[in-house]
């Protein structure tokens, strides 16, 4: 295993608080970190734990933990099990998606083939059952059968009022959603701003 750069040390151990933060902002309602079946077929439309990451609660937290709101409404789009939720700050888009996929198995396979791709990716075990960071600090978290991806390739340096260097911003954000798929609780509602999801077909 690569030895992780003190940059990515640095912000693990600063993720800490925000993942503090998420479990304890999260309810404890059953929700996706309950017991799921060996294999599920990936439905036509998101389940709770993929819908998430556009949830009203959700938004607000990451919110909370940049010390920036989302400067237009969350738009959504559901592509061949792969949900993405756009979080835009002014001119910059910060892509949140979640693959969703049947098992385990095919999870971890996906995951692997994404870390493959990756340039130089720094794997870490901090968040949920495996993770990596890429170079331009955008994050990977494997939870169960569920994909998490946030990337930060399109923010500048630094963003908010916080001044949160761009290489936090991604373990930040998916520290919210981790903490929240981990207590588990069911999703109340959509971002009030945010679009109705569309497909594609396979």
């Amino acid at each position: 295993m690569p030895e992780r750069p003190k940059h990515l040390r640095s912000r693990l151990l600063w993720t800490a608080g925000v993942l503090l933060v998420a479990l304890t902002a999260c309810s404890p309602d059953a929700g996706p970190a309950a017991a799921a079946p060996t294999s599920v077929p990936v439905g036509a439309t998101p389940e709770s734990a993929t819908l998430m990451v556009c949830e009203k609660e959700v938004e607000e937290e990451v919110a909370e933990a940049l010390g920036l709101p989302t400067s237009q409404p969350l738009t959504s789009t559901w592509v061949d099990g792969l949900f993405t939720c756009a979080y835009r700050y002014g001119d910059a888009v910060m892509p949140v998606s979640v693959k969703q996929l049947p098992d385990v198995r095919s999870a971890e396979a996906y995951f692997a083939q994404q870390q493959a791709a990756a340039t130089n990716p720094v794997p870490f075990q901090e968040l949920g059952d495996a993770g990596f960071a890429t170079n331009n600090g955008s994050t990977f978290i494997r939870k169960d059968r569920f994909v998490l991806r946030v990337d930060v390739s399109k923010l500048p340096d630094v963003l908010g009022p916080k001044d949160t260097p761009r290489n936090h911003v991604g373990i930040a954000v998916a520290s919210v959603i981790i903490g929240c798929w981990v207590e588990g609780r069911k999703v109340t509602a959509p971002a009030a701003s945010a679009a109705p999801v569309t497909s594609s077909a396979s």
